[in-house]
């Protein structure tokens, strides 16, 4: 420890923690990390965002709106914006994706999902993909997108 300020702050959180069992602590102070290991600047409404999703595991926070998961497969899960729906929101693309290349929720776009997989072993496979197929095609018979279906079947 590298100053008294700094044992003051652990002697209060300590103070929090006493009479838990210690299964609870360690999770506690693995949640801690974690939380400032994902974000740079500890802004309180970033972190009850992180923490609200903790405990909703299908939503993730960003940019101070919600995500939801609406269907995944290895490399690519696909959200829909959670927040308040409006009128206007109706009309627009809610749809937003993430890859196992990228941490944060882009637009569900063509453009998008090519830049995404630039780079990659998949790179190739993923833009013929949407050269014969439109990227939001929807399959009847397995309720997903093409997309989603193309790439679980490179996966298995």
């Amino acid at each position: 420890m590298n100053s008294v300020k700094e044992r003051r702050i652990i002697q209060k959180v300590a103070k929090h923690l006493v009479g838990l069992p210690k299964v609870e602590i360690f999770d506690i102070l693995f949640k801690t990390e974690q939380l400032f290991g994902t974000i740079e600047d500890p802004d309180p409404k970033i972190i009850d965002a992180i923490l609200y999703s903790w405990d909703n595991p299908h939503d993730i926070p960003f940019d101070g709106s919600f995500y939801l998961l609406i269907d995944y497969t290895f490399n690519l899960r696909l959200f829909i914006a959670s927040h308040p729906v409006t009128f206007l929101s109706a009309f627009r693309n809610n749809y937003y994706f993430q890859t196992a290349y990228s941490s944060t929720p882009k637009k569900f776009t063509k453009k998008n999902v090519l830049k995404s997989f630039k780079n990659t072993s998949m790179e190739i496979s993923v833009s013929e993909f949407l050269k014969r197929n439109k990227l939001k095609k929807w399959n009847p018979e397995t309720k997903r997108f093409l997309i989603l279906d193309f790439l679980h079947k490179m996966e298995c």
